[in-house]
């Protein structure tokens, strides 16, 4: 726990990043409402997601640093970026028995015509192979990517998404199956948390769903701590680091 600790103090001393409070902190800073299960040693738990996205953004020359800045930036990326990779990730989404494995698990989530709104266990590795900064799959960058605020975890994805499916279903009507297959729509909500104490609406969050109801995409578009990023973009990230 020492080292990201260590580099967090280092940066600190570095950049000038203000007063600014983290988006998430009500899910990072509450042990009551952070759902770490295998994540509690998270090397991105200790570290205010303000910091990380600085130093996304010093990597990336879109903030002014000295050269010494820029490598003390690039140290501390070196502890997140990737750290629990979920490699290959795709290759897994004919996984039987991650198919199988229903979410969410406490609950039946119906849209406003009865059908029912879910994910599977393979999805959930899809969400944070793609989304998330510590599980990024390097094989599979896009043209377009984005990460929720660091510190994320699996188990608050599920909270994120079963709360925002809750709270617009009667918004969400399924798409029609295609003449090759499933139907698929995307649908943009603002966020909803069903365990942080205050739900923070400012993040707006993208969710795809096709004709039988199943949730194969979710990511945040905009917010606090969101970061959006071009395939080059990750290319330089990874080089830095």
């Amino acid at each position: 726990m020492m080292k990201p600790l260590s580099a967090l103090l280092i940066i600190l001393s570095l950049l000038s990043f203000g007063c600014r409070q983290p988006l998430n902190k009500q899910v990072e800073k509450s042990s009551n409402n952070n759902k770490l299960a295998s994540d509690k040693t998270s090397t991105t738990s200790i570290i205010d997601a303000d910091v990380i996205t600085d130093s996304i953004d010093i990597v990336l020359g879109r903030k002014r640093a000295s050269e010494s800045e820029r490598q003390q930036a690039a140290e501390l990326l070196k502890t997140v970026v990737s750290v629990k990779e979920i490699k290959q990730a795709r290759s897994l989404r004919k996984d039987k028995k991650l198919l199988e494995d229903i979410y969410p698990k406490e609950t039946t989530i119906v849209n406003v015509d009865g059908q029912r709104l879910f994910w599977t266990a393979y999805d959930r590795k899809h969400f944070a192979a793609r989304h998330l900064i510590d599980y990024f799959d390097q094989s599979d960058i896009k043209e377009k990517n984005s990460w929720w605020p660091a510190g994320t975890t699996p188990e608050q994805l599920d909270d994120y998404l079963e709360a925002t499916l809750q709270a617009n279903k009667a918004e969400i009507r399924l798409p029609e199956p295609g003449n090759n297959g499933k139907g698929f729509k995307y649908f943009e909500f603002k966020l909803f948390s069903k365990n942080s104490v205050k739900t923070d609406n400012s993040i707006k969050v993208r969710i795809g769903i096709e004709s039988d109801g199943r949730v194969t995409s979710f990511f945040a578009t905009s917010g606090q701590n969101i970061v959006s990023l071009t395939e080059s973009d990750i290319r330089k990230i990874l080089e830095a680091i």
